[in-house]
């Protein structure tokens, strides 16, 4: 894996080690690797055509995934720019920002 890494280069994982055990961190790949696949998710189509913005819940459902699948993703999507919440807590929504990563 850390060969593979270099080879497209990009950032190598940092290993540590703590009392209790050790963690691997793995890079979160920019602009011109992503993370997320290339093509929009089934996630993403119903995010895209939904007014008003939609919760996880609603989402996994229609989507017919787990609400934890749909967080992960949309976690992701966050950190790159294509999504945003909507309000605080137990009433936030997902609304998509941008479509496509900017290379």
């Amino acid at each position: 894996m850390v060969s593979s890494l270099a080879e497209q280069g990009d950032a190598e994982p940092v290993f540590e080690a703590s009392h209790g055990g050790s963690s691997v961190t793995l890079p979160l790949l920019g602009a011109e690797h992503t993370l997320v696949s290339e093509r929009p998710s089934a996630v993403m189509e119903r995010l895209r055509i939904a007014d008003p913005p939609m919760r996880v819940a609603d989402l996994a459902e229609l989507v017919g995934v787990s609400a934890r699948t749909v967080q992960d993703e949309l976690a992701t999507r966050e950190l790159l720019g294509l999504v945003a919440r909507v309000g605080r807590g137990k009433a936030v929504r997902w609304t998509v920002v941008r479509w496509t990563v900017v290379r």
